[in-house]
């Protein structure tokens, strides 16, 4: 009995030894090692080590220390053994150990070359790794080849993959390519002897310490508080942790779209979300749509000043208040054009810009515009993410991002809102159509002989597309509040639904949801189960739609 508590003892030390290990292996593998790892074999641990091989590291680790520690017990086995001569219980203790110490040995190593008997792949630890399809691709000097992808700015690559990271050559790559380029400099936070932008691949004499990454395209652009912290965007991103860690690092947004003929040929737009997989409550940034004012514009290079060249002259005074937006189709760089806009300083005849005219900017025979009402991202300008203004939703930090365009009103003819899962109507429970001629209520209808039709009764005004929510009772009616069950969108719309009214303090709330396709039971979806604990007291769980916007998508 004593030799099976013993042994018992030890495989339990022993298993607590490895799983102490283990567990320290999963916390040292989120931080750089500050200590000089010992080698095992070929296996080593750096900066750059990453979690499998961390894992099978710590494990072999593990094993050598579990056999020293059986064979030291041994050999103390051993010294008792030969030390208790006339005392048969010190005698008894000292086999005991012995044989414990060797039936550890035994479990040990034995374990290990069963499993290497067995499959050798068991001892092999596999983690799938997110697939970027783009960035800026740095790849080390030395033999091994060692590659570090990017999408943002680094001002300190070594700080950041380790010392021993000592990149020559910078790849822009996958669906980059003509999106983003990137510069490379000799010294740490963009200093020293630098390359010309890369849009392709380049390589140098010298290793690459800092590396600076702009947006070349139409798109939305995301910048944070650091200088050349930018990040482009023209599809959505599902977690910004998994980009150099831009989580929550975002403070403002500029969108640029770009002009060919006259003509604007991109709307971009984004719905930035507070948590990773597009959940949380979210913002809605679009440019501003703008209304003409009439007229062209000629550019007065020595006053920095656009005036309207229309022969109106001085007594020309716009449509404008002092600090309103104004809005041009410029030219650009690479035969480009863009949208930028600049706040009006009121002045009877002239267009007086706060801001100065960009050097590499052509307004001649542009067109004026007055920024309308919807909107929140004047052209060509960033605004702060987290500005006061909740009219298109509130956003805390931004971990993911639907990046989508605005198409035209045609595309986005009607959508379907229902009180009940499976797109379910009936004669005194009806569904909210909401299209671009107004709002009616639909609701079953029984013939006389059993046949059924559809009874259609007016709502509202409201009409499509909706692009500053709006409550969904201003719509369909007071009973619609927190009652949407299922969503109908026949066409190339994208709809938000809110957990809380416009006016509600804390608009739009945490269960607010994002909507392009049909989803005839919304009872799994955050929108319809809020008030609940995530599947705990499902009875709890209700709808919680309260207010909506709608967008037609191209």
């Amino acid at each position: 009995m004593f030799y099976k508590k013993k042994s018992k003892k030890l495989a339990i030390s022993l298993a607590i030894l490895v799983l102490l290990f283990i567990g320290f292996s999963f916390v040292s593998a989120q931080f750089t090692p500050e200590v000089k790892y010992p080698d095992i074999g070929e296996k080593t641990i750096t900066r750059a080590t990453e979690l499998p091989d961390y894992i099978s590291y710590i494990f072999s680790l593990a094993i050598i220390l579990g056999v020293l520690i059986a064979v030291g017990s041994l050999i103390y086995g051993g010294f008792l053994f030969l030390s208790s001569t006339g005392s048969p219980e010190q005698m008894g203790a000292a086999k005991t150990r012995i044989l414990s110490a060797l039936l550890g040995l035994v479990i040990l190593l034995g374990s290990y070359l069963i499993l290497n008997t067995v499959n050798p792949e068991l001892l092999t630890i596999r983690i799938d790794k997110f697939e970027v399809q783009r960035g800026i691709r740095l790849i080390d000097s030395d033999v091994s080849g060692k590659k570090e992808i990017t999408e943002i700015s680094i001002g300190n690559l070594q700080e950041k993959y380790g010392d021993d990271f000592t990149p020559k050559r910078v790849e822009v790559f996958g669906t980059a390519l003509g999106e983003l380029k990137a510069r490379a400099f000799s010294l740490i936070n963009y200093t020293g002897k630098s390359t010309n932008w890369i849009e392709g691949g380049e390589n140098t004499n010298w290793v690459i310490q800092s590396i600076k990454v702009k947006g070349i395209g139409p798109g939305v652009y995301l910048y944070g508080a650091q200088d050349n912290q930018e990040f482009y965007l023209n599809r959505d991103q599902e977690d910004f942790s998994k980009i150099d860690n831009f989580n929550d690092k975002a403070e403002k947004i500029e969108i640029k779209n770009l002009i060919v003929g006259g003509g604007k040929q991109t709307a971009f737009a984004a719905v930035l979300h507070e948590d990773a997989g597009y959940k949380g409550q979210f913002k809605i940034f679009f440019t501003q749509k703008k209304m003409p004012l009439g007229g062209t514009v000629s550019s007065d290079a020595s006053n920095k000043k656009v005036i309207r060249g229309d022969g109106v002259g001085t007594n020309f005074k716009p449509d404008l208040s002092d600090g309103d937006w104004v809005t041009f189709d410029v030219s650009a760089i690479a035969n480009q054009s863009y949208e930028v806009s600049h706040v009006y300083n009121e002045d009877p005849g002239k267009l007086t810009l706060k801001t100065p005219i960009p050097a590499d900017v052509n307004f001649s025979g542009r067109k004026i515009y007055k920024a309308g009402d919807e909107g929140n991202v004047p052209p060509g300008q960033k605004i702060e993410i987290d500005g006061t203004t909740k009219d298109y939703g509130a956003v805390d930090g931004v971990s993911s991002a639907h990046i989508f365009q605005i198409g035209s009103d045609e595309n986005c003819q009607e959508i379907k809102l229902y009180k009940a899962p499976n797109f379910i109507y009936t004669e005194t429970t009806p569904y909210c159509r909401i299209t671009s001629a107004g709002t009616t209520l639909v609701y079953l209808e029984i013939e006389d002989d059993g046949t059924t039709k559809d009874k259609i009764v007016q709502a509202s005004n409201v009409k499509l597309p909706i692009y500053k929510p709006i409550n969904i009772e201003n719509a369909c009616g007071n009973e619609w509040t927190d009652t949407i069950q299922g969503i109908e969108i026949p066409g190339k719309c994208l709809v938000a639904l809110f957990e809380h009214s416009t006016s509600a303090g804390n608009f739009p709330g945490k269960w607010s949801e994002i909507f392009t396709a049909n989803d005839p039971d919304l009872t799994d979806n955050r929108i319809g189960k809020c008030k609940c604990f995530n599947g705990v007291m499902d009875w709890m769980c209700k709808p919680c739609a309260s207010a909506i916007a709608i967008y037609p998508l191209k």
